[in-house]
């Protein structure tokens, strides 16, 4: 059971990972709090606690 100290909305919003400043993937939140979001990647082979950047990339026209 998860137990966490903020809440998570349900945003789903375009995302671009990187590791080490390369780009990854392009892929899609689930949900976004204060302290985390959920990001459906697919399969990524990176270790628990790995430092990816996130840049927020919002659908145009949206207002985002």
């Amino acid at each position: 059971m998860e137990h966490r100290c903020s809440v998570r909305l349900p945003i789903a919003m375009n995302v671009l990972l990187y590791h080490n400043n390369i780009p990854v993937v392009h892929c899609k939140t689930h949900d976004i709090g204060a302290a985390g979001m959920f990001v459906d990647s697919g399969a990524l082979n990176y270790r628990t606690n790995t430092m990816l950047k996130v840049e927020f990339q919002p659908e145009k026209g949206s207002g985002s």
